[in-house]
C-alpha cells in the first residue's frame, strides 16, 4: 500500500507549524533523486527506511488506531 502524499500534508498542515510543515512538503513532494553521482527523477513518497519515514507512516495511520 502507498500512502497518499496529498492526503499526508493535508493532515499535517493542520497539527504542525508552517517552517516544519514546508519541510515536510519539500522532502515528500520533490522528484529528485541522487543515487552516486546522478539525479534521477521520480515520484518516491514516503521511503522506506528514510529516518522519518516511520513517524510519517505513523502519522498517516494514526487515524486507525
Amino acid at each position: 500500500m502507498s500512502t497518499d502524499i496529498d492526503k499526508l500534508l493535508n493532515r499535517l498542515k493542520n497539527d504542525i507549524d508552517l517552517k516544519t510543515y514546508n519541510f515536510f512538503y519539500n522532502i515528500l513532494k520533490s522528484n529528485k533523486v541522487q543515487f552516486r553521482d546522478e539525479i534521477i527523477y521520480e515520484n518516491k513518497g514516503v521511503i522506506a527506511g528514510c529516518a522519518i519515514s516511520a513517524f510519517l507512516s505513523n502519522y498517516y495511520l494514526k487515524d486507525l488506531d
